[in-house]
């Protein structure tokens, strides 16, 4: 079982080393085998820069593709894109021509121009599993902050993700630990650290759907 130090530091306050976690987490029966470094390299996303969709038109070919007008400071480049949340106005990241790019899964991917749908597509607007940064690319980047300079480098926007990943031998009686709140709960009890379970207090209860 893979286990994110990240994940862990939601739920309790950690300042011990890996190392020292790996000790604590084995000594309680929850053998860690490896402890791995998990860091995202700057040299694989540095080439992304910042656009700025200056204008979006339907796609003549297909229903669920848009034609964005992108700007990345020296020229506008004609992207066809098929993410759901892109708008006008709208600060992206942005692979242009001849960048390289390194998803999450498979293999690396050279961006070219390109015919989709019979029309000209001169880059993409990424997710953030298109550039290897998470899991998640069911919609595009979108930056909050709009007075990022079009066509600067896009690295330090991003924030890309840094862990560590404990892979442990979850035996079958310990099913108690077969989460990261379980694994914080055998941290707890041995360096005496609090517990900080999820807020709750916003959710509530569609009863009208309970009928």
């Amino acid at each position: 079982m893979k286990i994110s130090l990240n994940w862990l530091k939601r739920f309790i306050d950690l300042k011990k080393s890996p190392k020292e976690i790996s000790d604590i987490l084995t000594e309680t029966g929850l053998e860690v085998d490896t402890i791995e470094d998990y860091q995202i390299q700057k040299s694989k996303i540095d080439n992304l820069v910042i656009g700025e969709i200056k204008s979006l038109l339907k796609h003549p070919n297909s229903e669920n593709l848009q034609i964005a007008k992108v700007n990345i400071g020296e020229k506008n480049l004609n992207i066809v894109c098929g993410a759901p949340n892109i708008k006008k106005n709208q600060k992206v990241i942005v692979a242009k021509e001849g960048i390289t790019i390194y998803p999450v899964e498979g293999k690396k991917i050279k961006i070219k121009k390109a015919k989709i749908g019979g029309v000209n597509s001169e880059g993409m607007i990424c997710s953030e599993k298109e550039i290897g940064i998470s899991n998640d690319d069911t919609e595009v980047i979108i930056l909050k902050n709009n007075k990022i300079i079009n066509g600067s480098r896009a690295y330090k926007y991003l924030n890309p993700l840094e862990d560590v990943i404990f892979d442990i031998s979850l035996t079958p009686n310990r099913i108690d630990a077969a989460s990261h709140l379980g694994v914080a709960r055998d941290l707890k009890a041995i360096i005496k650290s609090k517990i900080n379970l999820p807020k709750i207090s916003s959710f509530s209860i569609d009863k009208k759907n309970l009928k």
